[in-house]
């Protein structure tokens, strides 16, 4: 257990990933940028809830290799080499922001080992009816990492200054209340996902923005999407349009939240998903 093992995939690749928790499995595709580090926080909720947390490093992010004209639906295979590899069968997978159409592509290609599937603010594909304020076209996408990269490491408050402009209300008063030790973390997770440099970064993007809105209609376990409505990375509008597309899948708008939801979501969240761990 802990925040950094590695697997080698069955192509050569290395996966790094974490391990927290013991109970049912929950599979964690974070956000971008991510990496595999766990909040202290997320760490505690794991042990408290009584399930086991594991965090892969996609490709490109943090200490796993990366893997040229990756797609969307291809990390299934990274995900299902994974839980081979732990000797785990069954597992629910938890996606939020740029990781939830890697989740979707989980509950879709994996569907006989995926439990439930929670989305937290999930990036939508083309063809949504909004978009957040993340650019879109590859060479806006390229300068905006190669800046966060260099802010992230000679000049962290210039990181957070940066993005600050971009979010909503809510959630720059979240990031404005950090204590100093949170804000570390943060910056310590950061780092991490960049540490192979912008290119992780950009494909993830491009990739969450793309073409995989074909999935939505063929995920048929059982999902819940939670969303705040003051969110400008993730407008509410294009998770409206997700959830409609996804069958049966229940909606949560949660008034008021940002980009970040709320403290006691994410334990609503987990509860959820562990009472349909036998589904």
């Amino acid at each position: 257990m802990g925040d950094t093992h590695e697997l080698t995939l069955p192509d050569g690749r290395r996966m790094a990933y974490s391990d927290h928790g013991s109970g049912p499995l929950v599979l964690e595709c974070t956000g971008t940028p991510g990496c595999r580090l766990a909040d202290p926080r997320q760490i505690e909720l794991a042990e408290e809830l009584g399930y086991r947390m594991v965090t892969p490093d996609r490709p490109g992010f943090g200490r796993s290799d990366p893997l040229p004209g990756r797609s969307v639906a291809g990390w299934a295979a990274d995900a299902r080499a994974l839980l081979d590899s732990l000797g785990v069968d069954r597992f629910a997978v938890s996606g939020g922001s740029g990781g939830g159409p890697y989740a979707v592509a989980c509950g879709v290609l994996l569907a006989d080992r995926v439990t439930a599937v929670a989305l937290a603010a999930p990036a939508a594909p083309a063809g949504a009816p909004a978009h957040g304020f993340v650019p879109r076209e590859e060479a806006a996408l390229r300068e905006r990492g190669e800046t966060f990269a260099r802010l992230l490491r000679d000049d962290p408050d210039g990181f957070f200054a940066y993005t600050a402009p971009d979010e909503s209300a809510a959630d720059r008063a979240a990031h404005e209340a950090e204590d100093p030790e949170s804000r570390a973390q943060t910056v310590e997770f950061f780092r991490e996902a960049f540490r192979q440099g912008a290119e992780g970064y950009v494909t993830d993007h491009l990739l969450a923005g793309g073409d995989w809105g074909d999935l939505l209609p063929r995920l048929h376990r059982p999902t819940r999407i939670w969303q705040g409505d003051d969110d400008n990375n993730v407008p509410v509008e294009a998770t409206r349009w997700m959830a409609a597309r996804i069958p049966g899948a229940e909606l949560t708008v949660l008034p008021g939240a940002g980009h970040g939801l709320t403290d006691d979501a994410y334990p609503e969240i987990y509860r959820w998903l562990l009472g349909r761990t036998t589904g």
